[in-house]
């Protein structure tokens, strides 16, 4: 469910989505927004980003991958988590905290939000976001 190259914001992103995923991602970014207002939302690989905004000299791709990411896909949602860093990967055990989830290397994925203990998923997203 990639979107369209279009959209350049996370409110593009979230209303291209069809209506039941759309809630539940627009709830996941409100969250993740509450809980991390130091990290500035944006449009990263397709997905909405979270962290510093680097662009690079004609303001296309992205020079910093976001800390947290989350992307609506056709069977899952994903939240990645420690940006594109492909030295540490998540410990498949937190999957025994979060709920009905998946993990792989930094990516957690379930079918619906009332899948996964949001409180918990908020809880390891703090950790890994630095404070300014």
């Amino acid at each position: 469910m990639k979107p369209p190259s279009r959209i350049t914001t996370p409110e593009q992103y979230l209303l291209s989505l069809p209506e039941d995923r759309r809630k539940e991602m627009t709830e996941l970014h409100e969250e993740i927004v509450k809980i991390a207002p130091h990290l500035k939302p944006w449009i990263a690989y397709g997905m909405i980003g979270y962290g510093k905004v680097e662009r690079d000299a004609g303001n296309r791709q992205p020079r910093a991958a976001p800390i947290v990411s989350i992307a609506a896909q056709v069977r899952h949602i994903r939240v990645y988590l420690g940006g594109h860093d492909t030295t540490s990967t998540l410990d498949p055990r937190i999957s025994e905290t979060l709920g009905q989830v998946s993990i792989g290397g930094c990516c957690i994925r379930f079918k619906r939000l009332a899948d996964v203990d949001i409180q918990a998923l908020l809880d390891l997203i703090v950790q890994i976001c630095p404070r300014e």
